[in-house]
């Protein structure tokens, strides 16, 4: 499931729930998952299902983008995502804005930036700690 979003998510999502849950239950890679990975499988299938059409492409670009980064900086993600989650929708938003803006500028510039008085007054602690490790995962 490495690199490219996995069809077969869209075709399930796209099933009734019991359809899907059908599906799932026939096959053989699902039914060799502990049970806290089937839980998360069928919950994470089950937002997907719910999303809007442009909300389910932005998953699937998030996705792609994560899954094409080297293992080491996925594994990060994976490390600050719950923190991210517990952001607020428009702290959030904030966060996501001001990380574009750090993945464009070089290290250097990088640096400067988080270091700004303005930078530091804008966001909070766990931000300011969540923009310096997601902005050097994502070089």
């Amino acid at each position: 499931m490495r690199g490219k979003f996995p069809p077969l998510f869209d075709k399930l999502a796209s099933m009734t729930a019991e359809d899907r849950g059908k599906a799932l239950a026939a096959d053989r890679h699902f039914q060799h998952m502990p049970p806290d990975r089937q839980a998360q499988v069928r919950e994470n299938l089950e937002r997907f299902a719910n999303m809007t059409p442009e909300q389910r492409q932005l998953f699937r670009d998030r996705f792609d983008f994560v899954h094409s980064l080297p293992p080491e900086n996925r594994e990060r993600i994976r490390e600050i995502f719950p923190v991210w989650r517990k952001l607020p929708e428009d702290r959030r938003q904030a966060v996501r804005e001001e990380l574009h803006t750090l993945t464009a500028m070089s290290p250097a510039d990088r640096e400067k930036r988080l270091a700004d008085p303005e930078f530091l007054k804008n966001y909070s602690t766990p931000e300011q700690q969540l923009l310096k490790d997601l902005s050097g995962s994502i070089r």
